[in-house]
């Protein structure tokens, strides 16, 4: 299954189990609402020591170096566009379904990209003609033989 969405299902059952625990008692309800006022307080303070320009600087550059890391780390892999990777691994000779496998794609996704896609060119002439127009071949009138 897809990494994202087994993190997602489990960032869901941690939340509505953590709602869960929180509800069942006022004293749990309580600590949490301490919690939450003492976090903001914090920020609050926070905010008023360092100054928005300061806290404006220190997120440009933290998404800065998100977007860094996650743009090098992908460089790492190794993993182009996923129909470059399909159309390499098939120059390399392997199936379809491992393909699929080590993309992550479906194999009909697969097969469609590695599918040929090229456009006959015809030969001019008669196609019905069975030998080239050069050889002549013995004519029969019918089916008594040749007439002499």
């Amino acid at each position: 299954m897809n990494q994202r969405l087994w993190v997602t299902v489990g960032a869901v059952v941690g939340l509505l189990g953590v709602g869960s625990a929180l509800t069942e008692s006022g004293t749990n309800l309580a600590a949490a609402r301490d919690l939450g006022t003492r976090a903001l307080h914090w920020v609050e303070q926070s905010t008023k020591d360092i100054g928005w320009p300061a806290l404006t600087g220190i997120a440009v550059v933290a998404g800065a170096a998100v977007f860094l890391t996650t743009k090098r780390g992908r460089r790492r892999s190794g993993h182009a566009e996923p129909w470059r990777t399909v159309i390499q691994m098939g120059r390399q000779g392997r199936s379809p379904s491992a393909i699929a496998q080590a993309t992550g794609l479906p194999q009909d996704a697969v097969r469609i990209v590695l599918a040929p896609v090229q456009v006959e060119s015809f030969q001019r002439g008669n196609s019905f003609r069975s030998a080239p127009a050069g050889d002549a071949a013995p004519r029969f009138d019918g089916p008594a033989g040749p007439k002499h």
